[in-house]
C-alpha cells in the first residue's frame, strides 16, 4: 500500500490530483493534512480506472481527527465541505472512506455511493432539505459502521437506498430535525441495521416508501418502528447536545443491549477508541455515557 498526503506541503495539493494520480494496480491511502485543500465548491468523486479488488482510504491525520465537541464546525483537518452539488461522489467499485467529515452547505444529497463500497468512523452533516448518504445504483452493496449522520433541514433521509441495492448499518447515530422525513430509509431494495439509533422528530424513523425491506436488530428509535426483535422504541434525549454548532453525540445514559456477534471488527471500539463489549453494548457511535467536561476523551482516530 502506498500512503499519501493531501494538503499544502504534502504529496498532492488537493483530493482530485491524489486521485487522479490513482493506477490500476495501487492500494493507496491518502491522508488529508490541511482542512483548506479538501473544502470544495463542487464535491469530489472518486472513480478508480477499474473495478479491481484493492480499496483505497481518505482516511484523517491521526492527530488531527474530529473532536466531539467541533462535529458541528468543521475544523477538523479531514473534512469536505461542499456549497453545490454533493460533497462526496463514489462512483467507482471497491472504495473505502474512512475518518472523515463531510459538510454539506448546499448540496441536497450529501455523500451519493453509486458502487459497491464502504464508508466508516464518519461524520455527515447536511444543512438543507436534503439526503446525508443515499446508495442510487440497482445490484450494489454499502457498508456504513462507526459513524454519525446528523440532517438540518427538513424533509431528509439520513441514509438508505432508492434502488434494489442493499445498504448495511453497525452502530450508527442518526439526529434528524422537527420535521424531517426519514432517518432510515428504503424505496425497493434492503437496509439492514444492526446497533443503529435514531433520535430527533423526523416523522419516520425507519420508512419504507415502496417495496423494500428492512431487517437487522439491537437498534434504538425515538418512536416504534426500528427492526428487530431485540430493538428499543419509544426511547428519547440520549444524545449529550443536539444543538446546532455545539452538538455532542456522547450518551446521556447507557442502554447497554446490544449484541455485537458478527459485526465488522472496525466496531470493536466506539468513535472515539473505547472498547465496546461482545454483548451489552450499547447502540450507536459512542459506548458509554459522558465523562464530565474536563476528561471526556476526544476522537483519536
Amino acid at each position: 500500500m502506498r500512503s499519501k498526503t493531501i494538503g499544502t506541503g504534502g504529496d498532492y495539493a488537493d483530493v482530485g490530483a491524489w486521485e487522479a494520480s490513482i493506477a490500476d494496480v495501487d492500494d493507496e491511502t491518502g491522508t488529508a493534512i490541511e482542512s483548506a485543500d479538501i473544502t470544495t465548491g463542487l464535491g469530489v468523486t472518486l472513480n478508480p480506472a477499474n473495478t479491481g479488488p484493492w480499496a483505497y482510504l481518505l482516511t484523517a491525520d491521526a492527530s488531527n481527527a474530529i473532536a466531539a465537541a467541533t462535529y458541528a464546525s468543521g475544523s477538523s483537518k479531514a473534512r469536505l465541505t461542499t456549497t453545490l452539488g454533493s460533497a462526496l461522489v463514489v462512483s467507482g467499485t471497491g472504495w473505502t472512506v474512512e475518518k472523515l467529515a463531510i459538510f454539506s452547505t448546499a448540496a441536497s444529497l450529501v455523500v451519493d455511493f453509486q458502487e459497491s463500497g464502504t464508508l466508516r468512523r464518519f461524520y455527515v452533516r447536511n444543512t438543507l432539505s436534503g439526503n446525508g448518504i443515499i446508495l442510487g445504483t440497482a445490484g450494489k452493496a454499502l457498508i456504513l459502521d462507526n459513524g454519525i449522520v446528523e440532517i438540518i433541514g427538513t424533509l431528509a433521509v439520513a441514509f438508505g437506498t432508492v434502488v434494489a441495492a442493499t445498504v448495511t448499518a453497525y452502530q450508527v447515530s442518526v439526529l434528524m430535525p422537527s420535521g424531517g422525513y426519514a432517518g432510515v430509509y428504503v424505496a425497493n431494495g434492503t437496509v439492514d441495521c444492526y446497533g443503529v439509533m435514531v433520535q430527533g422528530s423526523a416523522s419516520d424513523n425507519w420508512r419504507d416508501d415502496g417495496g423494500g425491506t428492512f431487517g437487522g436488530d439491537y437498534n434504538l428509535s425515538q418512536n416504534t418502528d426500528a427492526p428487530g426483535a431485540n430493538s428499543v422504541h419509544s426511547t428519547s434525549g440520549l444524545y449529550t447536545n443536539t444543538t446546532a454548532t455545539s452538538e455532542d453525540f456522547a450518551l446521556t445514559s447507557s442502554p447497554a443491549f446490544v449484541d455485537r456477534t458478527g459485526f465488522p471488527t472496525d466496531t470493536d471500539t466506539d468513535i472515539v477508541g473505547t472498547t465496546r463489549p461482545a454483548t451489552g453494548a450499547d447502540p450507536g457511535v459512542w459506548q458509554t455515557p459522558p465523562l464530565p467536561a474536563a476528561t471526556r476523551p476526544r476522537c483519536s482516530w
